[in-house]
């Protein structure tokens, strides 16, 4: 899984630069899903500031991602 960044493709050679990455076979599927319902419920009672609803908005989309819901 990787998340955010930038990719580059020159001839046969790629880069990546990727804000977050991790083998898909390290990730607990059901405990991402529970992980995206909880941030969810956190999201919609938000009352922070701006930078607080940011960091849960982008934990969200990596739950999201992590479990399949992404679209």
């Amino acid at each position: 899984m990787i998340s955010g960044g930038y990719a580059e493709v020159v001839d046969d050679v790629v880069t990546i630069l990727a804000d977050d990455a991790e083998f898909a076979e390290s990730i607990d599927v059901s405990a991402a899903r529970a992980e995206t319902e909880r941030l969810r419920e956190r999201l919609s009672g938000a009352s922070g500031s701006e930078q607080d609803i940011d960091e849960v908005l982008k934990a969200l989309r990596l739950a999201e991602i992590r479990s399949g819901q992404s679209s």
